[in-house]
């Protein structure tokens, strides 16, 4: 397979697209088809016993993806990779057939720009499809997402996300051939955010880090991102079948924001029109829903306190997600660096929004590891 991640344009040959959109067009046939690896391994998959996962979630452009890689660094944790795609069901039947023809992992620049490097091996955050495959209907509309609440997941959605997660914990030993190691399952899926009473009630010993930032640099880097993603899809149809594909709807012509307490009922989104009132309202919207789901389960990341002691704010991280690689953790601190985006100056926000996330900012802080 020639691409991975939609990264840059012409990565994917006719073949590869072909295949993408057989496998995303025809959600039933993940669905069967991952029934059908369940029954073909069921001796390996019936063998994980599972528990103490780690869901790296929040805003985009929080740090998430910072953590997702300081952490899958350590070797302890089975993650989506860029070998999984297109077939995010099926993980194990996935890496049989495509072992023959896979490429070696050169590492490139991803899509938005941000220095950060990706190949086939690193983690990535697909878990969204599985979400979409069995509960599409229920999350995504026209114009936003909406919540899943504590109640709000389906049987299916249960089955179908625990199944996967074996799965690729299996495809770890397989790929690692080390079944003495018990991994753990590590995500990253921004939109987990928006349901973490679910979460903790599927997963009930897992950790959940939520990293925010200073909101004017993170508005800054949101809108930044948004109108690079705009260009991008307006110049490149596949790449933006591919985000809407994979449940990525946080930027560009596929922006789709997380209808919190309804706040965008009867409320338009054009995607080309959204303005820094917008994300910082949504940032707001967001933050409060985390503080009213916060629980001794979930943890508030400072990311602006990351970057000013990275090693310290790792090794506690490390003691919260009980990794026994602490030193492989604390040395990837190294390699953070500080954001390149502008932070908008204060004033030009609506008062009162600006006002409301300084207050918020301040409780975020407070409530931080530390």
């Amino acid at each position: 397979m020639s691409g991975y991640g939609g990264q840059l344009k012409g990565d994917y040959s006719p073949l590869d697209r072909a295949l993408h959109h057989l496998a995303f067009r025809s959600p039933w046939l993940q669905r069967i088809l991952a029934d059908l690896e369940s029954d073909i391994f069921r001796g390996k998959i019936n063998s994980i016993t599972g528990g103490k996962e780690i869901f790296v979630t929040g805003l985009p452009r929080s740090g998430t993806t910072l953590i997702l890689n300081a952490l899958y660094g350590t070797g302890e944790f089975a993650s989506f990779t860029y070998r999984q795609m297109p077939f995010l069901l099926t993980p194990i039947l996935w890496h049989k057939a495509s072992n023959s023809f896979q490429l070696s992992a050169v590492c490139k620049e991803r899509a938005h720009g941000d220095k950060v490097s990706v190949s086939f091996n690193s983690p990535e955050a697909f878990e969204e499809a599985v979400w979409l495959a069995y509960m599409r209907d229920r999350i995504e509309t026209d114009q936003y997402l909406r919540t899943v609440e504590a109640d709000g997941y389906t049987h299916d959605l249960a089955h179908g996300l625990q199944s996967t997660i074996e799965k690729l914990i299996v495809l770890s030993e397989i790929q690692n051939a080390d079944e003495s190691r018990q991994y753990r399952y590590l995500s990253k899926n921004n939109a987990n955010v928006s349901r973490l009473g679910a979460l903790r009630r599927l997963f009930p010993d897992s950790l959940i880090l939520v990293p925010f930032r200073e909101p004017a640099a993170h508005v800054a880097s949101l809108m930044q991102q948004h109108a690079r993603f705009l260009e991008r899809h307006e110049d490149d149809a596949f790449a933006r079948h591919y985000m809407r594909w994979i449940g990525h709807f946080e930027f560009g012509k596929n922006l789709k924001p997380i209808n919190y307490g309804n706040w965008l009922e009867n409320r338009e989104i054009h995607s080309d029109m959204v303005g820094q009132d917008f994300w910082l309202e949504y940032w707001i919207r967001s933050y409060r829903y985390t503080l009213e789901h916060l629980g001794p389960w979930t943890k508030l990341v400072d990311f602006d306190a990351l970057l000013a002691d990275g090693k310290g704010m790792l090794a506690k991280i490390a003691d919260l997600a009980m990794v026994t690689e602490r030193e492989r953790l604390t040395a990837t601190a190294d390699t953070f660096r500080a954001p390149t985006t502008t932070p908008i100056g204060y004033d030009s926000f609506s008062t009162d929004l600006w006002q409301g996330a300084v207050e918020l900012h301040e409780k975020l802080v407070a409530l931080a590891i530390e």
